[in-house]
């Protein structure tokens, strides 16, 4: 870790349950692999893997059981709709922590937020930034550059402060190591308005676009 101490570091890993391998058996390759002695969260990466509740709830026991252990210091999960977590929560003796998921003004996901909340879960968004991505042209372009201009920002940190001024925790990603320490720099600089944030979310709700939630739930799932 080149030399920084572990605790300034918070380390998330993910199970995949693959098939005849335990949940304390992945997490403890994890954990050889990073070289530390334990994560400080581990997620349900999905439920693809479930053909019943029974299999999410026994699953999450064993999510419990290595939490216990002091292999992880939280477990959540991941890619779950509402009805996958309220099967968890009929046998949890712990709750999850969080749920990821992906969420941006294109794939807002009002409903699920809402239940989260109302919960007591926290929510963690990946691909905030997938309307300047995959998704454009969409309607939310000509607010980006406006707000990236009055704010002298790119407009990537428009679409990291709309989740973060709702309370969200943010999954993003770069190949440039400049790019990322440029938003450890601009992002606290600056918040956006609650007039902005609604703004953005009214224009995103223009244009329905999602880039992997589609694999998680065909079905559509939550709103």
């Amino acid at each position: 870790m080149s030399g920084v101490p572990r605790e300034d570091i918070f380390i998330t890993a993910k199970d995949l349950s693959i098939e005849g391998v335990t949940t304390e058996q992945a997490l403890r390759k994890s954990l050889k692999n990073l070289g530390v002695e334990y994560v400080d969260l581990y997620l349900i990466h999905n439920a693809m893997f479930a053909k019943n509740d029974a299999d999410l709830q026994r699953k999450w026991a064993e999510m419990e059981a290595v939490k216990e252990l002091g292999l992880a210091r939280s477990i959540g999960v991941s890619n779950l709709e509402r009805q996958k977590i309220e099967a968890i929560l009929k046998t949890a003796k712990t709750p999850p922590a969080i749920n990821q998921i992906e969420l941006h003004p294109y794939f807002q996901r009002t409903e699920l937020v809402s239940w989260l909340q109302q919960q007591n879960i926290a929510l963690a968004c990946y691909s905030p930034l997938a309307p300047l991505r995959s998704g454009r042209p969409g309607p939310v372009d000509e607010i980006f550059q406006t707000l990236a201009k009055k704010y002298k920002v790119d407009e990537s940190e428009i679409g990291l402060r709309w989740a973060i001024d709702q309370g969200r925790v943010v999954i993003t990603t770069s190949s440039k190591e400049e790019r990322v320490q440029g938003y450890g720099k601009k992002l606290p600089s600056f918040k956006l308005t609650a007039e902005e944030i609604s703004d953005i979310a009214e224009l995103g709700k223009k244009k329905e676009f999602s880039g992997f939630w589609r694999y998680f739930a065909p079905s559509g799932g939550d709103k």
